[in-house]
């Protein structure tokens, strides 16, 4: 749905910006402009707009949604082919990170930040009734027209259609910055458990089938007496230590009296 939309706006923007050219060269009024009695003004001034005004317009309106199509499109692709080492003179071939951030932000400027500016404009234009499209407000070429009479009923509709708008829009930037606080929690837990699973996996690497402390039951940092009973560096020596508080430290099994210098690593095992 979204790429048909894409396909139809650009298709409108190629024979808007010929259609626009001529009636900027000509300054005369569009066949529905004449038909519903508008003209351009430069602001409330009433003058007629000066030609940069136009043809500022007319890029804007016409050129600008194509050009900015395309370099997104081709920043998107740049960032998807492997072959691709800097984007922006940052690396990006070993840190997929940057990449996957990059291509995050495309996709939010494309789905998020112009929806939403597009919203929140025409909001403003049906509460002030000035500048239906935002590239007459950066110009500042409004239309006025020479009806006097209004219709006031519609205009009250409109503003009320006006704040609506702007509360939909208030409430889905808020649901948006919820989702994107919930992902990144999200993003932070599996962060957590990647590393303890990483943790794991170095510790049981770290394991020796061969070896098991007589007191904690565990299989690392292996050490010895001088008795060749085993257990582990951090047991025994916790226990020489609390040992050497009341009297001399023994071993576990056999008894035998040792000093916390006694102990031997083994690194081999």
């Amino acid at each position: 749905m979204d790429q048909n939309i894409s396909k139809y706006s650009l298709t409108h923007c190629r024979f808007a910006l010929p259609h626009c050219l001529h009636h900027t060269h000509c300054r005369n009024q569009t066949l529905g402009e004449e038909y519903v009695h508008l003209f351009e003004s430069d602001g409330l001034q009433r003058v007629v707009p000066s030609i940069p005004s136009r043809v500022s317009f007319v890029l804007l309106h016409s050129v600008f949604p194509l050009l900015s199509n395309f370099l997104i499109q081709k920043a998107e692709s740049s960032l998807t082919h492997p072959s691709t080492d800097k984007f922006l003179g940052i690396p990006i071939r070993e840190n997929q990170k940057a990449r996957q951030s990059f291509l995050d932000l495309f996709f939010w400027l494309r789905t998020t930040l112009f929806p939403q500016l597009q919203r929140a404009h025409i909001a403003l234009f049906y509460i002030t009734g000035a500048f239906y499209s935002i590239s007459r407000r950066i110009t500042g070429i409004r239309f006025i027209s020479t009806n006097a009479s209004s219709d006031i009923p519609a205009l009250k509709v409109y503003r009320f259609l006006g704040y609506i708008t702007l509360i939909q829009l208030a409430v889905s930037i808020c649901l948006s910055i919820f989702a994107f606080l919930e992902s990144e929690k999200s993003k932070k837990k599996l962060e957590k458990i990647g590393k303890f699973e990483k943790k794991e996996f170095e510790v049981e690497a770290l394991t020796h089938p061969t070896f098991q402390c007589s007191i904690c039951l565990e299989r690392l940092n292996p050490s010895t007496l001088f008795c060749g009973h085993l257990f582990c560096w951090t047991c025994i020596q916790e226990h020489a230590t609390s040992s050497a508080t009341s009297s001399t430290a023994r071993c576990p099994q056999c008894r035998l009296e040792f000093q916390p210098r006694d102990v031997t690593p083994l690194l081999n095992l």
